[in-house]
């Protein structure tokens, strides 16, 4: 097993990017994701980093930190996917395409949307009572739409029609007050328990019910319908559950978890055996 090697779409015009795109027996593959795919602390890295491979894979790599699905599948994001998919003379024919998104529309913008106090007549400390049913529904299928661009694009390509899709779960998260940290610099976050905090949802075991519940309606009733559909050519990592959760009062990098939402170097490493296995599945 090999690492991946990752480039970035503004070398593409380097005479050696070039040629490792080119090389005998390469597989191409085209990522667009978030922070899990291109946030880099020197300590932890990110999925990328720990991505192994048997094949000879060079990575494309169009992912920015904090980006949502909405945000990749609009505007000169989309366009630069669509162009490298589509485009004849600036595309390439990829042998599969990662796609990581929807954690920060559904997690962090989202959580304003969904949740909602529950009546008098409602247990409160039930998760499902926090949960606007409706409203989940609603901001699920935008982010399914997000999702169906990317396959559209994909399959209306000359030479990408029959390229797969690859996506993973979120892991569960633990809300607590870890930032990612630089040097003992926060530079980032925390992004959950202050918004469930200001919701008057205070109590550790109620937060961690509730983002589990959000995250497991996200597999079970999103990425899981679309990878059964077979036309989709959309296919599923399921990693929730691989990773040990951090605890409530961790307010620093500990096992699995670097910070409140992005995993530690073990935790990519974990994280990376499942996804380099089904990756490994669709290059084969």
């Amino acid at each position: 097993m090999t690492p991946v090697t990752r480039v970035d779409p503004f070398s593409l015009s380097d005479e050696e990017v070039y040629a490792q795109l080119c090389r005998p027996g390469v597989k191409r593959v085209l990522a667009e994701g978030d922070s899990w795919l291109s946030i880099f602390l020197p300590r932890d890295g990110n999925l990328l980093s720990a991505l192994r491979s048997r094949h000879d894979v060079v990575l494309l790599d169009l992912s920015y930190p904090g980006d949502t699905l909405a945000e990749m599948a609009r505007g000169r994001q989309f366009e630069l996917f669509e162009r490298l998919v589509t485009d004849e003379r600036e595309g390439w024919a990829f042998d599969a395409i990662l796609l990581n998104g929807g954690g920060n529309d559904l997690i962090s913008g989202g959580l304003q949307r969904v949740l909602k106090k529950p009546a008098r007549s409602q247990r409160m400390a039930l998760a499902r009572n926090w949960i606007d049913r409706e409203a989940l529904d609603r901001l699920l299928e935008e982010i399914r739409a997000c999702f169906r661009r990317f396959i559209a694009a994909r399959s209306a390509s000359p030479f990408n029609a029959e390229c797969p899709i690859l996506t993973c779960t979120y892991d569960f998260i633990t809300p607590r007050n870890c930032g990612a940290q630089l040097l003992g610099v926060t530079l980032g976050g925390p992004w959950i328990c202050p918004s469930l905090n200001a919701l008057g949802i205070t109590e550790p075991a109620l937060q961690r019910a509730i983002t589990d519940a959000l995250l497991i309606a996200y597999k079970t009733r999103l990425l899981e319908p679309l990878a059964a559909d077979a036309a989709n050519n959309f296919h599923l990592a399921d990693t929730q559950g691989t990773l040990v959760p951090a605890n409530p009062d961790d307010f620093e990098s500990r096992g699995d978890w670097a910070d409140e939402i992005h995993p530690s170097a073990r935790g990519w490493t974990k994280l990376a055996g499942r996804i380099g296995a089904a990756l490994d599945t669709l290059l084969d």
